[in-house]
């Protein structure tokens, strides 16, 4: 009987310290490089925890979704770009992310003289829409009720900063600049060019 005893003891023991080897190596970091996680609106902590694991920064998305919340980070969350590493671990992760990340904004600067096609290459650049699709938003003149004759909208974007969000379609994109090129150049200021 005591033989019975002591063998079960030895085992929940050896289970006892292999589950405790088995969740400090789950929490624990996995050594690799940096990335940066964009949050989209809508992800949840579970599609934001497998998208760690497939970028090695964990090595269990479940248990990093287990952490966040059991340590509230799951309800703190708000979309943006997260520069995480893999020499976090998985409490430092969810600290990451229950922290603030950068606006999920791509900044245009349109400088003065800038023209149409030069600046459809740097919204293509930033990667906000295809040059095919932007083209064609830069030639909807009606957009603008002055652009009369005009087959496109050249001349009539306006030189300044432009926030947009990564989604931002080409068209949004079109009409964005010309509401600005219209607050700018108001009537007044056209009876003086």
């Amino acid at each position: 009987m005591r033989r019975v005893f002591g063998l079960v003891i030895g085992i929940v023991l050896a289970l006892l310290l292999a589950g405790g080897a088995l969740a400090a190596y789950l929490l624990a970091p996995t050594g690799t490089g940096k990335v940066t996680l964009e949050v989209k609106p809508g992800m949840g902590v579970s599609e934001i925890a497998a998208a760690l694991e497939r970028q090695r920064i964990v090595r269990s998305g479940f248990v990093l979704g287990l952490v966040m919340r059991y340590t509230g980070a799951d309800r703190r969350i708000r979309e943006g770009f997260y520069d995480l590493s893999g020499s976090q671990d998985n409490f430092a992760v969810a600290r990451s992310l229950a922290g603030r990340g950068r606006p999920r904004e791509i900044r245009l600067v349109i400088p003065e003289g800038y023209r149409a096609s030069e600046i459809v290459t740097r919204l293509e650049g930033l990667k906000l829409s295809n040059r095919a699709e932007l083209e064609t938003a830069l030639r909807d003149t009606a957009l603008l009720p002055y652009t009369t004759g005009a087959s496109s909208l050249e001349g009539f974007l306006f030189p300044a900063t432009y926030p947009f969000r990564p989604e931002t379609s080409a068209a949004q994109i079109a009409q964005t600049l010309t509401r600005r090129f219209t607050r700018e150049v108001t009537p007044e200021r056209q009876k003086r060019l």
